[in-house]
């Protein structure tokens, strides 16, 4: 599921009575729109079943009621839905699978429990989840966060790295990671092995985000002071965006529909630019 970062604001807000307006960090919501899964920064995670009309502030089976919450990704599975959500600076990996009603801290196996854990995706079906980690590595889950395993530094990408974002296909097979200081990796075999993005995508850049469409082939990620890159095929080749988005800008994050035709993506405290036909042309807004 494509899911955006959301830049903190500069200022405080005013004080309100509703809790929707705290500091959202990330948003993520299902293939039908209806589940939103939103995390707040210093604050709580929130769901929403009306297609975000109204939040309910999530609780329950040791979840943190305050928490630096980073990441959230949620997934569209029958019966109950699988959240997936990551805690900044110390935090763990916390995991849902009947749509947000209880939570347990993934934990075992090595994983890290007290780690910076900055970005979180899962597969549609929620079987597949994948996080990363600053200053770590890519870790992988199969059975729906049952046990995970660390396939980055095993399959070819760099670790330890400054993980900071992670994208996945429907399926989970094709995934895209992205590290601050370094390079886009990805991979087609749900994480076991993985290849660097390019070759026009900078070896080394502050990236800031990524999205993939739900078959995997179109990718599409930020970086801080510099362009929007863009692939058509996984990654193999890519190039920089075209049609009146400024370049050399310091872009925050990005987030795509299931075709990867509409892209949204946001400069960190200044404009979000939109894109229909995958970032062939952009508009702001």
């Amino acid at each position: 599921m494509s899911h955006l970062l959301i830049t903190p604001h500069p200022t405080p807000p005013p004080p309100s009575t509703t809790k929707t307006q705290t500091n959202k960090k990330s948003v993520s919501a299902d293939a039908t729109g209806t589940n939103v899964a939103a995390a707040a920064y210093g604050d709580a995670l929130y769901l929403s079943s009306d297609g975000g009309a109204s939040f309910r502030a999530l609780s329950g089976s040791g979840l943190p009621a305050s928490a630096n919450w980073g990441s959230v990704s949620i997934s569209s599975a029958d019966g109950g839905a699988t959240v997936a959500a990551a805690v900044q600076g110390g935090g763990g990996l916390w995991v849902s699978r009947d749509t947000g009603a209880s939570f347990q801290l993934v934990a075992g196996g090595g994983v890290p429990t007290a780690a910076d854990w900055r970005s979180v995706a899962v597969s549609a079906d929620g079987s597949k989840i994948v996080g990363v980690v600053r200053s770590g590595d890519i870790w992988r889950s199969t059975n729906g966060g049952t046990t995970m395993s660390a396939v980055g530094g095993a399959g070819g990408a760099p670790a330890p790295a400054a993980w900071r974002y992670v994208c996945s296909s429907a399926t989970g097979q094709s995934l895209a990671a992205a590290a601050s200081g370094g390079a886009i990796w990805v991979s087609r075999d749900s994480g076991t092995s993985w290849s660097q993005a390019g070759p026009t995508a900078p070896a080394v850049a502050s990236w800031s985000g990524c999205a993939l469409s739900a078959d995997g082939l179109r990718l599409a990620a930020t970086a801080n002071n510099d362009n929007i890159f863009l692939s058509a095929d996984g990654g193999t080749t890519t190039g920089g965006q075209t049609g009146g988005a400024p370049a050399a800008t310091d872009w925050y994050s990005i987030a795509g529909s299931a075709s990867g035709q509409k892209l949204i993506a946001g400069i960190f405290f200044g404009n979000v630019w939109v894109s229909s036909d995958a970032g062939v042309s952009w508009e702001i807004r």
